[in-house]
């Protein structure tokens, strides 16, 4: 079927590269969060942030890792599933800022 236009449109966003995508996307985002983050709630915050998210972040690569270890029937290595758990477990910054937004938590 010759969808003309929108065929050839559809064409081009196929081969478009995964990397230009992130970039596009992403780039802007963490400007948009960064922009209207007040610097000096940041700052405040900032030692209770690294006492509660650094260890849970580790927390959960681990179990992460141990689940994908010894549960998933992929015969994973100790370092495969620690880099799978360490993918995983990472805080997308973006979604956390979306999800606060959508629940109306105060500045």
């Amino acid at each position: 079927v010759d969808l003309g236009l929108l065929g050839h449109s559809i064409n081009s966003v196929k081969h478009i590269s995964p990397h230009t995508m992130l970039q596009g996307f992403i780039a802007p985002l963490v400007f948009e969060s960064a922009f209207n983050t007040d610097y000096y709630i940041v700052r405040r915050e900032f030692g209770q942030a690294l006492i509660l998210a650094f260890p849970g972040v580790i927390c959960n690569c681990a179990l992460t890792a141990t689940f994908c270890r010894y549960v998933w029937p992929y015969g994973w290595t100790w370092e495969q599933s620690i880099a799978f758990g360490a993918i995983i477990s990472a805080t997308d910054p973006v979604a956390v800022v979306a999800l606060l937004r959508d629940l109306g938590a105060s500045k």
